[in-house]
């Protein structure tokens, strides 16, 4: 967003403003960078250092975070947010704020690496601010904390020793800590100690009562080191947030409750979630987070040479606020949206964050009107008589009849003034220019050559006497151009489609989902083919399974339901139809015994089988006539010539339904591809369609037109839902648990290593040791876990070197997921407590072409990595380590979550969970946790549910320090 003096001016007070124009003059302000939403810098007064951070929610609203007391207090526009960004706008000329020594610069700093080690009763000395601290180099490789240390000991003046000894003081100790974090070498007596920083304190509760949010700390060990405070284990020595706790939070750390008025909690909310973990807090759990569309203002004035525009956007009630559960936030992806709309129409963005238009003609006449209603377009005199002298002239479609099979209607052209010009007079002005109607210059909508003349020519009509008649699937496309003439946007066929009832299904489908249900059956009824291409996680599952419900329940001689899907979903369907509809008897095609399983099948029965073993089954298949038949994730079929493709193409299947959150990933082929199994010949033959399609997309000419009219051709077929669109009725986080197949080889290993995981566990327990049976139990309890996830997990090249599928059901699926939220434009984060895992992943993300990032217990940039992702074009994935990425990270960029191997812990869990599902994420988020079906996984889930203290006390590193929440009996039953 462009930033000036003017905006800086209104946004801040005439104090403020002034006091940082002194801090800019007296050259306060060290440093200053632009970033993709604002900007940040620092300020020096006296011996402190301000750092500021500022978003720009509008050109004249900054949202800034400041170090200092005032903003961490008040939240306000503070003087030093101010001053750099008048240093970025105009940096001055260098002036003199007296300086300490200056650090060397990194590369005049001698490459060491350190090993540090804290001495005697540290955690006791540490309490008092105090630290005796042993140095000496080390043979491992410097990291930038080592050139940290170093530049401040040179600083100092410290002995140049090869051992160096340092008694630091509540002075020095805080700036000491902060040089140490992510060091790979520190000790404290014997043991490694990790210093890092994003740790929260931990909350027992959060309630809120007569307008006012109690604040209730758990206990735990908490220092005040500083401004700051520390928390602090055995091993480990964590700051809470990045930034001081404000002043009255403190009590928090001493074990009291705070008390904050409902108002000035919701504002300081983005950073209380920084700091404070509030998973323990039913009342905030339960919360959800929505942004508000704000009111959008369009002034436009100017000549008629040259226009400009400028936008303005307001709420009409303060935010955030709280209503019901729900608290309302402001939204920044909606002025974004607001300006992309006005770029993408021609309109140039000037650096005061106007807009200017040099196509007067075509803005007025054209622009004007495919804008939304919902804004406020204000014209200034001039510019509303200058739109006056133009006469717009556009289609008009009247539907007189119709029924579901067909309907009439007229086509007619009419100026603005409601006059109706013959259509032989259009096709005159459509062959010439300059015309005149009524003293006006005449604009021809777009529409009249764009879409009514081609679409007309594709579609099967019939006229007579001047009215035309179009039938089936074509009268459904008329109604579509009928509500885009009028409305100026496409109006979903779902939403006029009368509801049905549900069949018996166990669930209670959500509102949209009934729509969806409702339009899946009518479609199947008219057209016998139908395309569910809704965003991942919005239950494209349960609504297909309420449809095969409802045909098979209503028809009095039931067939069979056929589903496809990859293997990895198999667990999943199974697990669904158990769920949804117990009753419904469901056999599986997959394996070496599925020819048994075949003489089994009776009318009624849903079979479930994977692509390669339909196409290796398809002569079996060929024989069953269908009732239905459904193709999970149908853009695997989106390559015509492969086996799969052809092999459901050939399906005899009366009514037939492909899902996919991504009906178009590579080029329209795929399209076309999937409307070969739901409405054959409907797109013509490969060749027509290429002509007609494929080769028009691809030129930036011919592409709008060529895309809006394919679109309308499948309009008829296809229902496509983002988690936007349906946000009003969405929790703002989508739980799924996800069921995976184990592998042959998988459960091959998995079944091995309980065998013997149980006979070690006896043998050890017969010889009297019950401590050594326990640990041998944890131990067979991991391995067991690892087998669930990848068997690269072990050291074994064969194992390593197996193809996905055969290696790990979760890892396949995985990738599944990664490709299908990429293409629908999302970006994820992947959890997995395993390091080896993570890097796993990677390989296999890259060897599809997909960049991600990874976090974990190596890290040494966690910051950088941060801004990186959370940046429109940085990966679209970030693979998280739980242990180093579970807290004090702010990822709103993703919205969705992948919990690869979920941990027993369910808080730990849904900390994780809300690095993205935080103040700031402006979509739902949908969190995948993947589990296998019958294994350790499934019953620890299990265990979550019944036993959630028991679970809870579980560390995911199988520590044995936890053994003893657990008893002989819980353990025996996780490895039954």
């Amino acid at each position: 967003m462009p930033l000036d003096e003017s905006s800086l001016r209104k946004a801040a007070s005439w104090q403020d403003f002034k006091e940082a124009q002194s801090l800019l003059n007296i050259g306060a302000v060290t440093e200053s960078e632009k970033t993709d939403s604002g900007w940040r810098g620092s300020v020096r007064v006296g011996t402190r250092i301000y750092r500021a951070t500022v978003t720009a929610k509008t050109p004249t609203w900054f949202d800034a975070k400041c170090s200092c007391p005032g903003n961490q207090r008040e939240g306000t526009f503070c003087p030093h947010a101010i001053a750099t960004g008048l240093h970025l706008i105009s940096p001055p000329p260098a002036k003199s704020v007296p300086e300490p020594p200056s650090a060397p610069a990194a590369n005049e700093l001698p490459a060491i690496g350190w090993k540090i080690r804290f001495q005697g009763p540290w955690q006791i000395s540490l309490e008092k601010g105090h630290a005796a601290i042993a140095l000496s180099p080390s043979d491992h490789e410097p990291t930038p904390a080592d050139a940290r240390l170093t530049a401040w000991l040179i600083t100092g003046k410290a002995a140049k020793k090869p051992s160096i000894q340092l008694a630091l003081n509540p002075k020095t100790l805080p700036e000491f800590l902060d040089l140490l974090q992510n060091h790979p070498q520190i000790t404290a007596g014997d043991e490694p100690l990790s210093i890092n920083s994003g740790a929260q304190l931990q909350l027992e509760d959060c309630v809120l009562k007569n307008e006012t949010v109690t604040l209730i700390p758990a206990s735990h060990a908490v220092f005040h080191i500083g401004d700051s405070l520390w928390k602090v284990t055995a091993g480990s020595l964590s700051k809470i947030g990045d930034e001081p706790l404000p002043p009255k939070l403190l009590p928090l750390a001493d074990g009291h409750p705070v008390h904050l008025p409902l108002d000035n909690f919701l504002k300081r909310l983005p950073q209380l979630q920084s700091s404070l973990d509030f998973t323990a807090s039913e009342w905030f759990e339960a919360l959800q987070f929505i942004p508000e569309s704000p009111d959008i203002l369009l002034n436009i004035e100017g000549s008629s040479t040259l226009l400009s525009a400028t936008l303005y956007l307001s709420h009409p009630r303060e935010l955030p606020r709280l209503e019901g559960n729900t608290v309302i936030t402001s939204n920044p992806a909606a002025e974004a949206a607001a300006v992309s709309r006005l770029t993408a129409s021609g309109c140039t963005r000037l650096p005061d964050g106007r807009f200017q238009i040099e196509d007067v003609r075509t803005f007025l006449t054209r622009t004007l009107k495919s804008l939304p209603e919902s804004w406020d377009i204000r014209l200034s005199p001039q510019i509303t008589k200058l739109a006056s002298s133009y006469v717009f002239i556009s289609p008009k479609i009247q539907i007189h009849d119709s029924n579901s099979d067909w309907l009439s209607f007229d086509l007619s052209f009419q100026a603005d003034d409601g006059t109706v010009i013959p259509t032989a007079e259009i096709r005159r002005l459509l062959r010439s220019s300059g015309n005149q109607f009524n003293g006006k210059q005449i604009i021809l909508s777009e529409d009249i050559e764009n879409l009514i003349d081609p679409i007309f020519e594709d579609l099967d009509l019939r006229q007579e006497n001047g009215r035309f008649t179009a039938k089936k699937a074509s009268a459904a496309i008329i109604e579509e151009i009928s509500a885009k003439l009028k409305n100026g946007s496409h109006a979903s066929p779902a939403q006029v489609l009368p509801e049905l009832p549900l069949p018996p299904i166990q669930a209670k489908l959500r509102p949209y989902q009934h729509t969806g249900f409702s339009w899946l059956i009518n479609r199947l009824d008219r057209y016998q083919g139908a395309l569910l291409a809704d965003d991942m996680g919005l239950g494209k599952t349960l609504q297909t399974i309420t449809a095969i419900e409802h045909l098979l329940t209503t028809s009095s001689q039931p067939g069979l339901a056929l589903i496809v899907v990859t293997t990895s979903l198999l667990g999943n369907w199974q697990a669904e139809f158990s769920r949804y509809a117990p009753g419904r008897k469901v056999v599986i095609l997959h394996g070496p015994k599925r020819d048994t399983l075949r003489e089994k099948i009776r009318p009624g029965d849903v079979v479930l089988t994977t692509y390669s073993t339909l196409a290796r089954d398809l002569a079996w298949h060929l024989q069953q006539e269908y009732a239905v038949a459904v193709i999970d994730e149908a853009s695997l079929i989106r390559n015509p010539d492969t086996d799969h493709s052809k092999a459901v193409a050939k399906l005899n299947a009366a009514k037939r339904i492909a899902l996919t959150g991504t009906p178009v990933e590579n080029s329209a082929r795929d399209l076309w591809s999937i409307f070969r199994f739901i409405q054959p010949g409907w797109l013509g033959g490969r060749k027509d369609f290429e002509e007609r399609y494929e080769v028009p997309l691809k030129s930036p000419e011919t592409a709008p037109r060529a895309s809006q009219l394919l679109r309308l051709k499948t309009s008829p077929f296809v229902l496509r839902r983002t988690k936007l669109e349906v946000a009003p009725e969405l929790p703002s986080k989508i739980l799924i648990n996800e069921f995976c197949e184990l592998s042959n080889d998988q459960l091959a290993t998995y079944r091995e290593l309980l065998k013997e995981g149980r006979r070690r566990i006896d043998e050890i327990r017969d010889s009297g040791q019950p401590a050594a049976a326990r640990m041998q139990t944890l131990t067979t309890l991991l391995r067991l876990r690892q087998t669930c996830c990848d068997l690269a997990l072990f050291d074994s090249e064969k194992l390593k070197s197996l193809p996905i599928p055969r290696r790990s059901g979760k890892l396949e699926r995985l990738l599944e997921i990664s490709e299908q939220s990429i293409a629908s434009g999302s970006k994820l984060l992947v959890f997995s407590q395993f390091q080896k895992q993570l890097v796993q992943i990677e390989t296999q993300l890259t060897a599809i072409g997909i960049s991600s990032l990874r976090l974990d217990g190596s890290t040494r940039n966690r910051q950088a990595l941060v801004d990186e992702f959370q940046t429109s074009a940085g990966p679209p994935v970030f693979l998280i380590s739980l242990k180093a990425g579970g807290y004090g990270l702010n990822l709103t960029a993703a919205d969705v979550v992948v919990h690869f191997d979920p941990w027993w812990n369910p808080a730990a869990e849904a900390q994780a969970t809300d690095r993205a599902h935080r103040i700031g994420q402006t979509k739902p988020v949908t969190v995948y946790r993947l589990l296998t079906r019958g294994t350790v996984e499934e019953k620890v889930v299990q265990l979550q549910s019944h036993k959630k203290a028991l679970a809870e006390s579980l560390d995911e590193t199988l520590n044995t320090t936890d053994a003893p929440a657990w008893s002989a009996a819980d353990l025996r039953q996780l490895l039954q």
